[in-house]
């Protein structure tokens, strides 16, 4: 007989009864109640593992507990493992920057429309079409492409630098189950603001992406400690050797030697909590603290300036932020980032002229002698571009002769320069050495350094 189909055993034969009837006990009777017996049994889950459970069970509210780690796809999981988020946080990418790929345990074997996962990204995108293939599943380029929601929530490419090196985000199959849709990236907040940090102006490394090079280094730059290179970034105190390739606007440097350096000012910062990302293989460190990948954070004194050094390796979009976690890069104007670069260094040349002597007269300083019928002094004021952090150190250099002085435009005369009445806005240049010929058109170039 075994169980009723409610739960319950049933005896065939009770053998009191069967005294009390006078029935005796035989073999065939004693077997039909040992069978009912094993047949129940069968029934039964073993705690060893060799049963197969044949149907549904009902555990009437009651709990399972003591339940291990679930394993497999078809595993039961436990509160634990979905409170730490095991099976949705996949961890950091594999592969390269857009290419990146994720090997989950389990393997996912297809992916499916409602699947949402979360990654820690390896790299900063640096295309607009970055892929994200999970579990090797075939065709990642048409499968598995990364793409954003418009403000109209229809699906869009991401743009260059959305994907931040060591940013973690949440990614969702679309409809189409064809791509991945960014649905937003897990952003710390500042413990004394409580906000995301997403305003302009967020990055206070100036030349973050080295777009400019006022003093044109090109080819294998070799620096001395503490010279520059691209605008606001110098030699560490081994020097710096690097070359440097641009590519849909990004710039990258390859550090082979030594480290680079900015300081940043002090104006620019509060007292507060700051995070260094970057793209590359370089490592980076806030002040006195240890190199390290991308994702670094540190302490800033508002007022103090702080230095941001990297070794050796590629590296590209810098960014300091006031926050405890990487947003993407913030790409400012070439115009803006300019300005900002210039109030540490400036120069007369074009852009494109390295500061030099006999360089050219393009942009140079001009003055005619102010006298049209004797011998006389002159000078002029060179007025800054934007003001200078301070009183900078100038330099004069004679636009068609290897030397520091005033040239007569037309012919081969020269007065020597002088520096006068220098402050954050502009700066006198003279000339020095008698009286020059009267109303002639004299040039001159010069930069001005008020780096930290």
């Amino acid at each position: 007989m075994a169980f009723n189909g409610t739960g319950t055993f049933l005896r065939i034969y009770n053998w009191v009864t069967d005294k009390v009837n006078a029935i005796p006990i035989t073999a065939s009777r004693v077997d039909g109640e040992l069978d009912g017996m094993a047949t129940g049994l069968s029934n039964c889950i073993t705690k060893d593992g060799q049963t197969t459970i044949t149907a549904n069970i009902p555990f009437n509210s009651n709990k399972i507990t003591g339940l291990g780690n679930g394993t497999a796809r078809t595993d039961v999981i436990n509160v634990g493992q979905v409170q730490d988020n095991q099976f949705q946080y996949l961890g950091t990418t594999g592969g390269a920057a857009d290419a990146y790929t994720l090997s989950p345990s389990p393997t996912i074997t297809a992916y499916a429309t409602t699947q949402q996962i979360t990654a820690k990204i390896s790299a900063t995108n640096l295309t607009t079409t970055p892929y994200l293939q999970v579990s090797a599943i075939a065709n990642p380029t048409t499968t598995a492409v990364i793409k954003k929601l418009s403000g109209t929530k229809t699906e869009i490419a991401l743009a260059i630098g959305d994907l931040v090196a060591n940013g973690i985000y949440k990614f969702q199959r679309n409809s189409a189950n064809d791509a991945w849709i960014l649905l937003s990236p897990t952003l710390a907040t500042s413990t004394n603001q409580g906000v995301v940090y997403l305003t302009p102006n967020k990055n206070v490394i100036i030349n973050g992406n080295f777009s400019i090079n006022q003093r044109v280094v090109s080819g294998t730059v070799v620096l001395t400690a503490g010279s520059y290179g691209h605008d606001r970034w110098k030699a560490g105190a081994s020097g710096c050797t690097y070359t440097f390739a641009t590519a849909n606007n990004i710039t990258t440097l390859t550090i082979t030697a030594g480290s680079l350096i900015q300081v940043v000012e002090g104006n620019n910062l509060v007292s507060d909590t700051y995070c260094l990302s970057f793209t590359g293989t370089a490592q980076g460190k806030i002040g006195a603290g240890s190199f390290s990948a991308s994702g670094i954070t540190g302490s800033a004194t508002g007022g103090t300036n702080l230095n941001i050094e990297f070794n050796t390796g590629t590296l590209s979009l810098v960014q300091l932020e006031k926050n405890l976690a990487p947003t993407p890069f913030e790409h400012r104007f070439f115009n803006q980032e300019l300005l900002l670069s210039q109030r540490y260094f400036q120069k007369t040349f074009d852009y494109t002229t390295a500061p030099a002597t006999n360089a050219g007269v393009q942009g140079c300083l001009y003055v005619r002698s102010n006298s049209p019928t004797s011998n006389t002094n002159f000078g002029t004021t060179w007025f800054f571009k934007v003001p200078m952090r301070s009183s900078p150190a100038i330099t004069c250099f004679n636009p068609l002769a290897g030397n520091s002085k005033w040239r007569q435009i037309g012919s081969a005369s020269e007065y020597d320069s002088s520096i006068e009445d220098i402050d954050e806005n502009k700066a006198l240049i003279t000339h020095t050495g008698g009286l020059a010929p009267a109303y002639q058109k004299w040039g001159i170039q010069a930069t001005a350094t008020s780096e930290l």
